[in-house]
């Protein structure tokens, strides 16, 4: 795989929410391998910062990816800067957890807005690009929540479920072009979107606690060197997925497999923080929850 990294070199990754989290340890990752990076951002002034602080090749731009129009911007304005686009990285995202009875419907479109709505219209951009040349890759970063529902995140399923359905139609797609799609699995990770959560009941979070950022930025970055695939994170975490595809023919069964994890109730019912999820709410969607 070493060798295969050497290929990123001079390459032109884009990364959407790359001011911090798995976004700007991923541009890390990628500057590392000599690769020329542009991340955006909601908070372009953090962005900035990440670049500076990063070096190298990188640029930053403002991005809400619930603008299109601004989306659209950013790819055009970091190819003129950098070069055509080889790589597309769908990182930008929120979690929104509760009760979904209590949900306003707007931050249920929020939701669906970046989590998915953004990464379809981000790989059909970077797609348009990438046919006519018969190479690029696109890799969205979805969830193991797109496996496995989870009581307090329905509208979060919703779209983390939708980004894997998508990738592996788009991956059908752009194969006979030469274009790779990956699709990003991680459990909870170290970042901001787990503030105000409690996973001390979880069994789950017990035996596989949150994991460290660089874990997914590294599974990102050798993914981009080879073909496209599922790759979830940890790796091991992949047992799951047969169990799991099993257990959709018996709901009732799902039902319970989720409460021996200990994951039916630490999101529901009132038991989230939410004043401490308040701030990561509101810089992750640009509104109040």
């Amino acid at each position: 795989m070493a060798r295969n990294l050497r290929n990123l070199r001079g390459k032109v990754v884009l990364i959407t929410g790359g001011a911090q989290g798995i976004g700007r340890k991923t541009a890390e990752a990628f500057v590392a391998q000599g690769a020329k990076v542009a991340i955006g951002d909601l908070d372009v002034d953090l962005a900035k910062k990440a670049a500076d602080e990063i070096g190298g090749d990188v640029l930053a731009l403002p991005l809400d990816v619930s603008d299109y129009d601004q989306f659209a911007k950013f790819i055009e304005d970091a190819e003129k800067a950098l070069g055509p686009i080889d790589v597309l990285v769908n990182n930008a995202g929120v979690m929104i957890v509760g009760d979904i009875v209590d949900e306003p419907q707007r931050v249920t479109d929020k939701q669906l807005m970046i989590d998915l709505n953004s990464v379809i219209f981000g790989s059909r951009e970077a797609a348009k690009r990438f046919v006519p040349r018969r190479c690029g890759h696109i890799i969205n970063i979805a969830s193991l929540a797109g496996k496995i529902g989870v009581p307090g995140l329905s509208s979060y399923n919703a779209a983390k479920y939708g980004v894997v359905g998508f990738s592996e139609a788009l991956r059908g797609e752009l194969r006979p072009y030469g274009v790779e799609v990956t699709t990003i699995m991680p459990l909870f990770i170290q970042t901001a979107l787990i503030d105000g959560l409690d996973f001390s009941r979880s069994l789950l979070l017990k035996i596989i606690p949150p994991q460290p950022v660089e874990k997914v930025a590294n599974a990102i970055v050798h993914s981009a060197a080879g073909r496209g695939k599922n790759q979830f994170v940890p790796g091991w975490t992949l047992v799951f997925d047969p169990l799991l595809a099993l257990l959709r023919w018996a709901p009732r069964l799902m039902v319970a497999f989720t409460k021996i994890l200990g994951l039916s109730d630490i999101l529901t019912g009132g038991k989230v923080n939410t004043s401490a999820r308040k701030a990561y709410i509101e810089r992750t969607t640009g509104q109040a929850q």
